[in-house]
This record gives C-alpha cells, structure tokens and sequence, in this order.
C-alpha cells in the first residue's frame, strides 16, 4: 500500500508498472491457451492395433485401425477401450504440462 507521503508520480509508475506486468501475465496466458487449443495427441497401443488422436479441445480426432486388428474380433473391443482411456491420460498429462509452464512463466 502506498505511503503517505509517496508523490502521485511516484504512485503513478508504480500503476503502470504493475499495470504493464499484468498485462504481460496476460499476453504468456493467451498464448498458453492457444497452444493448449492447437495441442494434438496421438497414442498407439501397446500391440500397435490402434492409434488415437485427441485435439486440443479434448475431442477424439482421429482412430485408425491396423488391418491385423480387424481380424482380433473379440479383443479388438478391449483393445480400442484401453486405447481411448491412455490417450486421455496422455493428453491430459500434456494440457497439464502447458498449464503448469504457463503458471511458471506468468509469475
């Protein structure tokens, strides 16, 4: 808190300048935020069955199956659910990496 004895001049750097560093904080959190949007994730299966990708807005974008995978029949089910559930995590692991460097970055 300001002084009373501080110059309105002296007040009125100490705005700007914490005027000028919010407005940076703000600048490194859009760009976060536009990097985040723009993220894409794509994991394969262990067995390299399937392979998903996931954009930044957490949507699946794209499943892609091996043709070796269309004749596992029953395990191919198994297979596509373990699939969607790591490339969450994975994707999730990412936008958190970006949130914490973005967290960082604006202090």
């Amino acid at each position: 808190m300001a002084s009373e004895t501080e110059s309105p001049q002296a007040m009125l750097k100490k705005f700007e300048d914490m005027n000028r560093d919010l407005s940076e904080r703000l600048e490194r959190l859009k760009e976060a935020r536009a990097e985040m949007e723009e993220l894409r994730t794509e994991t394969t299966d262990d067995r390299e069955v399937v392979t998903i990708t996931v954009t930044g807005e957490g949507k699946f974008d794209k499943v892609s199956i091996a043709p070796v995978g269309m004749r596992l029949k029953e395990e191919l089910g198994p297979i596509l659910t373990r699939a969607f559930a790591r490339a969450q995590e994975r994707h999730a692991a990412r936008l958190q990496e970006v949130r914490l460097r973005a967290a960082r970055e604006s202090q």
